[in-house]
């Protein structure tokens, strides 16, 4: 498979009070035609504004890239006037948020929204627009599209008006979705009949996805590699089965520790991870993971660790593996 999205060294920063910090830094990554890419993380860690970063939605100010180039094909994002720009979002690469209500126009219908996406993209009539519509609302199996595109995003439920966000990103045909947690707010059922339907449409459309979460567990089985962040890096990345079976990287090791494990009588405890992820002004002078690491060495305070080879097709940020030793505790 061939790269369609290559992200080389980006970098983005906040300017706060008291002065610019990198919420963003030295990222990079590609994401390959047809796979589904995780990026996983706890909240804080990056995983949002790279993904903002990519379709050059961060608010500036505040926030403004700083460096890095971000190839779609061989087009650099970052190079592009915001008037050609405007023809990839939403055409070449579709963007789902978290919660759909802030992202639905209260005022439109459904269909009307949809609607526009392929008007604008594709040059269609009203009436052809508005048929398209109702047949992307099928597609993403919303019972009786054709009232639902009269209706109004109050009227819908949660996991529906999800949907109408997926048929929304994907009446412009894009070749990338990225789905930034989608499923967060929605009960466990709903989330699943989601992760199923994005599954299909994955395949059937030969759609690339990039999946931004903090849900290990929903990964698992759908993705085909993982990229692990922290701090506005990426600390670990390789095939998912082999990250998530036998991590190289502590806080990988931690993020699973802390998830549900067997069920019923027998299920072990939840481990939690020691602190919180540091605020990007107060990062830690070595690796950002080393004051909650149940591992952690002394010369892990003296510098930030480079990406480490750590087997065929994975990388890890840490120095365990620069000393020889395994990271599972």
């Amino acid at each position: 498979m061939g790269a369609l999205l290559e992200v080389h060294d980006l970098q983005t920063q906040l300017a706060t009070p008291s002065g610019s910090v990198r919420v963003v830094d030295g990222v990079s990554f590609a994401v390959h035609t047809g796979e589904v890419l995780g990026l996983v993380g706890e909240s804080g860690s990056g995983k949002t504004l790279t993904a903002l970063s990519i379709m050059r939605l961060v608010p500036n100010p505040p926030a403004r890239i700083v460096g890095g180039r971000i190839l779609f094909g061989d087009v650099d994002l970052l190079a592009l006037p915001e008037g050609a720009l405007r023809h990839v979002r939403g055409r070449a690469i579709a963007m789902v948020f978290q919660e759909p209500m802030t992202s639905l126009n209260p005022v439109l219908t459904i269909g009307e929204q949809i609607a526009e996406v392929v008007r604008v993209h594709e040059g269609s009539g009203r009436a052809a627009a508005r048929n398209r519509a109702v047949e992307m609302l099928r597609r993403v199996r919303i019972p009786d599209p054709e009232r639902r595109a009269r209706e109004y995003p109050h009227q819908l439920s949660g996991g529906m008006r999800q949907r109408a966000m997926l048929a929304m990103a994907l009446a412009g045909r894009p070749r990338l979705l990225i789905a930034d947690e989608p499923t967060t707010a929605l009960d466990v059922t709903v989330q699943a009949q989601i992760v199923e339907l994005l599954r299909d449409l994955q395949a059937e459309l030969e759609l690339a996805i990039l999946w931004i979460t903090h849900d290990l567990v929903l990964l698992s089985g759908f993705a085909s590699r993982l990229l692990v962040m922290y701090a506005g890096r990426i600390v670990e990345e390789g095939p998912a089965g082999e990250v998530l079976h036998a991590p190289r990287h502590p806080y990988t090791e931690a993020l699973l520790r802390a998830m549900p494990q067997g069920n019923g009588a027998g299920r072990a405890p939840l481990e939690t991870i020691p602190g919180a992820v540091p605020e990007p002004g107060a990062l830690p002078p070595g690796c950002a993971f080393a004051p909650r690491c149940s591992r952690v060495m002394e010369r892990c305070h003296a510098g930030p660790p480079p990406p480490l080879p750590a087997g065929p097709g994975r990388r890890s940020r840490c120095y365990l593996l620069e000393a020889g030793m395994r990271t599972e505790a």
